[in-house]
């Protein structure tokens, strides 16, 4: 009776699920309600602390959250970034087709350099790589065609002075009437021919490669002069081949130099049939190489009507100015070209789109400086990029320098 009566003394009550807090049963017989409402009075109000904890550090994650999106700079910090701010809208974005083409030496501007007669090689005047001017003689041959070729030419012309002597003579003596009539038309008839013959020869050296003022010297030359032919360039240029050795004996079917003025170089490519009608004469390319670096504007100068049976494209040539000599015939070349113009609703500057964490992100304006936002790209060219989603038309964004927003960011969460 005393161990029950003992245990009675006390009842057990749970303050907020988890306390448990013994109170002496006359006291609360005693108390009443009183003692019931002060004990829940006291675990509401420990209740109400956690509960006001909990909250505090719900908002701590809110703003952690927040701030990892944000980078604060002050209007002096942007002006001083140079961060120009514009604001989304409707842009024409040109769908690039970027294609692989190969320099070439203008066809226009090339030339292979022959003989036009047989003869040993006594001179050799250019190397490869070296400049040439149009007419500038390359090299020297001793030619036994050439010797030929000019004694003709130089035996037509005495023979032609001769007759003029004599049809002069002729002329004198039918004035006085000397002579009979017959004797100065015959005279009149060898200085004709001997015109005409001389006119020949110096046709003959002409297709040699011979000029006027080099025929008329001709008559003036010692004998020995006369076997030397000169070769000669046909363009300016530079020396891109060389074919040819002292003492050679050479042959009219030989190609010995190769000319090329490098001024402007052709690109070649192949152009696929259903980009064909984004490709015409007269536009404007970017001509690229593989690894980057140099790049140029081109205009395309070729296009075939036809398509290629082996590569099922048609070749388009673009014309390449290369005054600094930038471009070497031979290389690989990325080109870059707008295919056609599409107009969307809603567009950034490409440079404001930046990469963090493999997301494409844009940088809108906030009170406190620029807040990260993920966006959905569409179409892009080398301006402007199409937003698909996560930007509002007309929201202010970084246009400029947003890779700066992007550093301050890492530089922010590094802190941390």
């Amino acid at each position: 009776m005393k161990k029950r009566s003992s245990m009675a003394k006390y009842a057990v009550l749970t303050a907020a699920g988890c306390c448990l807090l013994a109170i002496p049963v006359p006291y609360v017989c005693a108390h009443g309600n009183h003692a019931a409402e002060h004990f829940h009075a006291h675990a509401e109000q420990d209740g109400d602390e956690d509960h006001d904890h909990d909250h505090d550090h719900d908002h701590e994650g809110e703003d952690h959250d927040h701030d990892a999106h944000l980078a604060k700079l002050s209007s002096e910090q942007i002006q001083a970034a140079d961060i120009q701010v514009k604001r989304a809208g409707v842009a024409n974005i040109q769908r690039i087709l970027t294609l692989p083409g190969i320099v070439v030496v203008d066809a226009d501007h090339y030339a292979h350099v022959v003989s036009k007669v047989s003869g040993i090689v006594t001179k050799i005047n250019k190397g490869l790589g070296e400049k040439v001017e149009e007419g500038e003689v390359v090299a020297l041959l001793e030619s036994k065609e050439m010797a030929e070729a000019k004694a003709a030419y130089l035996t037509a012309f005495k023979k032609a002075e001769l007759a003029q002597i004599v049809l002069k003579a002729e002329q004198s003596l039918k004035d006085k009437q000397i002579s009979a009539q017959q004797d100065y038309w015959q005279a009149l008839m060898g200085a004709k021919e001997a015109e005409i013959n001389q006119e020949m020869a110096a046709q003959l050296l002409y297709i040699l490669g011979m000029n006027d003022k080099e025929i008329e010297s001709i008559a003036k030359e010692e004998q020995k002069g006369l076997r030397l032919y000169e070769i000669k360039a046909p363009i300016s240029g530079v020396v891109i081949e060389k074919a040819v050795t002292l003492g050679e004996m050479l042959q009219t079917d030989k190609e010995i130099f190769t000319i090329g003025d490098l001024d402007t170089v052709w690109v070649e490519m192949g152009i696929y049939p259903k980009d064909l009608p984004g490709v015409k004469v007269g536009k404007k390319i970017e001509v690229s190489y593989l690894h980057g670096g140099v790049s140029s504007k081109a205009v395309v100068k070729h296009l075939s009507p036809v398509i290629d049976d082996q590569t099922k494209t048609a070749q388009a040539i673009a014309a390449l100015p290369n005054a600094e000599r930038d471009w070497y015939p031979g290389a690989a070349v990325r080109v870059s070209l707008s295919a056609e113009e599409v107009e969307v609703p809603i567009a950034v500057r490409k440079e404001a789109v930046q990469i963090i964490d493999g997301v494409e992100c844009v940088f809108v304006v906030h009170p406190e400086g620029f807040e990260k936002r993920a966006v959905k790209t569409g179409r892009i060219d080398s301006q402007y990029v199409e937003i698909v989603a996560g930007l509002e038309k007309d929201a202010a964004y970084a246009a400029t320098n947003a890779f700066l927003l992007k550093a301050e960011l890492g530089k922010g969460a590094g802190g941390e």
